[in-house]
């Protein structure tokens, strides 16, 4: 099994875990409308209320990183290069770099054998943007010259500062990697809203493998946000300005997009109690399924989740009815809500079982690729604390079909923990199908006695012993090779 020993998270509102904990439990809407500093340019510019309209967005409101100063001093690159990197770069090296404070590790021996896994929502960022926008500028402004027979006609380019094209030099995980000393394997990867907890069960994986003997995983969300809020009006996916945005209740019409990023820290459970760290949760099972075709890219499919729900807790054979809370993915929208209701009450049911359920969405709205972290760090800081913070302005719960979870188990109020035995599930589901529910225990030092005497097993080499192919026209091997 595997352990956290280490968190952080740069999220709307907080920088620290310790904020973070503080605005859940104050119930703190931590939401707002977007200022020209979050859009790159005067977000009226772009507004209209009504769906539908071109180049424009109907919602304005967010959750942002506002007031967040990063220090580029500690780093194993140079301070002033990192100075001018774009918040994609800095958000990840510095919560990266908390993660592995708060575990203890900072310029360790161990990050020689220590990787980073690091989701990465792969659009346009505020810099990319402003260093790519003389292509789109030089191609309309040729066009409109043309259209006005007037070859002195010119279109200004991006009103902000270009601080040049390193946004291009390096990847997210890759920067992390050099900034810090890690020794081990680092990529970066895109499954849509569950890309989170893809990120850890591929961690998880090199542990289990032991091809590291520690590991970073997390995810960033820090792409241009007129980009993202131009693309969900598209999508018709936000709940209009004058609607109402409230995960898991009937009437929320939509979600609210939010940035920042969370990072975890994770060991082999064994090799934690031997090093004696302090160990925050125990991964108990993550489950992923993916729908393929399924129903349609904005239509979650419910037999591709509960296949995620079976698969989380047939790894270590983790019981299900032990689960006592779900934070759930919630995003707002209804469809997506009522169909994770349902997925949820048709799997529990079958084990008697009636976790209590929250999403933390409702304070800080939906931060995409990094929305897992913050599920995972408000599950984490509740084992801690012993208490379960409430959905905010949650009044009219959702309903599943068959009825097995009904309004007592959504938490509209702070909420005691006393179990002995915490254990805890959190959804995150994406576009198109990517499904992941990861189980978290809290950690009892007479819980796990087996790992206290296993030993890390040496790998084997591995024999391929079959293979075909079928690729295009090609069918079969000797079609390939010719």
């Amino acid at each position: 099994m595997i352990a956290i020993i280490g968190s952080s998270g740069l999220f709307p509102g907080s920088s620290t875990k310790e904020a973070f904990w503080d605005n859940l439990m104050q119930q703190k809407d931590l939401t707002g409308i977007a200022t020209k500093d979050d859009f790159g340019a005067e977000p009226e510019l772009f507004f209209q209320s009504e769906k539908g309209i071109v180049d424009k967005c109907y919602s304005l409101r967010g959750g942002y990183i506002r007031d967040f100063v990063f220090d580029p001093s500690g780093y194993k690159m140079d301070s002033a290069f990192l100075n001018e990197q774009d918040k994609l770069f800095q958000w990840s090296l510095y919560v990266a770099k908390e993660g592995l404070r708060d575990a203890g590790y900072i310029n360790n021996d161990i990050l020689n054998q220590c990787g980073v896994i690091l989701g990465n929502l792969s659009f346009p960022t505020l810099s990319s943007h402003k260093h790519l926008s003389n292509l789109y500028t030089d191609n309309v402004e040729s066009q409109i010259q043309k259209i006005l027979k007037n070859p002195d006609f010119k279109l200004p380019n991006h009103q902000g500062e270009n601080k040049g094209p390193q946004i291009l030099d390096y990847t997210p995980s890759g920067m992390v990697a050099e900034a810090l000393g890690l020794g081990g394997v680092h990529y970066a990867l895109d499954a849509a809203c569950a890309t989170s907890l893809y990120a850890i069960k591929l961690a998880c994986d090199e542990l289990n493998a032991g091809r590291a003997d520690m590991m970073l995983a997390g995810a960033v969300c820090a792409s241009d946000q007129l980009f993202i809020h131009m693309g969900f009006s598209i999508f018709h996916a936000y709940s209009a300005s004058d609607k109402k945005f409230v995960p898991l209740d009937k009437d929320s019409a939509g979600l609210v997009s939010a940035e920042g990023a969370g990072m975890v820290v994770l060991k082999r459970l064994e090799d934690a109690e031997r090093d004696g760290d302090n160990i925050l949760g125990v991964i108990g099972g993550i489950g992923l399924s993916n729908d393929g075709q399924g129903k349609f890219l904005l239509s979650p499919n419910p037999k591709g989740q509960q296949l995620a729900f079976e698969r989380a807790y047939a790894q270590y054979n983790t019981s299900p009815e032990e689960t006592s809370y779900l934070e759930c993915h919630a995003t707002g929208t209804p469809l997506g809500d009522v169909t994770e209701i349902n997925s949820i009450s048709d799997f529990f049911a079958k084990y008697k079982a009636l976790p209590l359920l929250g999403s933390v969405k409702s304070n800080m709205g939906h931060l995409l690729t990094a929305a897992g972290m913050t599920g995972l760090l408000k599950v984490l800081a509740a084992i801690k604390h012993e208490v379960i913070p409430p959905n905010i302005n949650l009044e009219e719960p959702v309903q599943a079909d068959n009825q097995w979870i009904s309004n007592q188990q959504m938490i509209t109020k702070s909420t005691d923990w006393n179990n002995t035995n915490k254990q805890a599930g959190i959804n995150s589901f994406g576009f198109g199908g990517t499904n992941a529910h990861m189980i978290v225990q809290n950690y009892l030092t007479d819980k796990y006695p087996a790992t206290k005497a296993k030993q890390k097993q040496e790998l084997s080499s591995m024999s391929i012993i079959g293979m075909d192919a079928h690729f295009g026209d090609c069918e079969g091997l000797e079609a390939f090779s010719e």
